[in-house]
């Protein structure tokens, strides 16, 4: 049964409720939005979870709407998970308002009661449905990586699905990070970060549990991180980072990939590692070139300061 998860302003009319007993009554789907949130569950979890576990985002597009911060959190986050999207333009909405991003969405227009395009909504729906059916070469590799304790087994069908160029496969593996086997979740999220040119946060969660040295992964998984970027990857490479005090070799590759993500919350550390005495070159050789690289007003301070220094002896 495919999840279609309605996003909405709660200020707006209450055609959510219509549009969840239509989608409920369309063979193969069910509707879901923040009116199912049971008691005592976290609110924003219950959220992304049926957000991930959706076929499909319907976002009730209505001035009120766009304007929501919250609004625009779902349906960027299920952009971002390679989610379908249906922006549906609602209450006299005019399409030249929409964010550039949802405008080059296929909408459906409901803004004449008397003319709803229920058939348009559901050749959407439908649509979103076999894209996320499984064909049986990547659900076969799915299997085998989430069931097999053969290591080569489930490392090779984990290669299959990052070699396969279905969305299906990216799916699959993203799917994966949330493997309860460490071993599996890190190398599902190495492939995935790979598979998306480290164009997407989604492996992160995956790569950090690969900075833990025994997982035989640390040097791919911080190199990773550093191509992604961001502040999210930064602060698990500054995290690492500070666990390595007394690590001359892991030191280097963490800094470099500090700097490589462009990671600003990590230039003080940086700054008062390199102020220690017992500094080793490498070390200081690779925090120089990270703060080069964040390139931020207090990054080009420090390096002025330490440039005039060196003048001055």
């Amino acid at each position: 049964m495919g999840i279609v998860f309605i996003s909405y302003k709660h200020d707006d009319s209450g055609f959510e409720e219509e549009l969840c007993r239509w989608i409920d009554e369309q063979e193969g789907f069910t509707g879901w939005f923040d009116k199912y949130i049971i008691g005592g569950e976290e609110w924003e979890p219950a959220i992304d979870n049926h957000i991930k576990q959706a076929v499909c985002v319907v976002v009730i597009v209505t001035p009120a709407a766009l304007n929501s911060h919250y609004i625009t959190y779902e349906w960027t986050l299920a952009l971002g998970l390679g989610k379908v999207v249906i922006p549906l333009l609602f209450s006299g909405f005019d399409e030249k308002l929409l964010h550039p991003k949802l405008k080059s969405r296929q909408w459906v227009n409901f803004t004449n009661p008397e003319e709803k395009q229920w058939d348009e909504l559901l050749a959407g729906l439908q649509k979103a449905q076999n894209e996320n059916s499984l064909s049986p070469y990547v659900e076969n590799a799915l299997i085998i990586s989430q069931n097999s304790v053969n290591p080569q087994e489930w490392r090779n069908a984990m290669k299959n699905l990052h070699d396969d160029t279905s969305l299906q496969s990216t799916k699959g593996l993203e799917s994966l990070i949330n493997h309860t086997l460490p071993e599996k979740s890190i190398e599902a999220a190495w492939l995935l970060a790979q598979k998306t040119n480290y164009q997407s946060e989604a492996p992160i969660d995956g790569l950090q549990k690969g900075l833990d040295p025994k997982y035989n992964k640390f040097d791919d998984c911080v190199e990773a991180l550093g191509r992604i970027g961001g502040d999210n990857a930064g602060k698990y490479l500054l995290d690492a980072l500070n666990q390595a005090t007394d690590d001359r070799a892991r030191q280097p590759i963490l800094i470099k990939a500090i700097g490589r993500s462009k990671y600003r919350g990590a230039v003080q550390n940086l700054h008062s590692t390199l102020s220690m005495n017992d500094i080793h070159i490498n070390t200081r050789h690779a925090i120089l070139e990270a703060l080069g690289n964040i390139g931020d007003k207090g990054s080009f301070e420090i390096l002025k300061n330490i440039v005039q220094d060196a003048n001055l002896e």
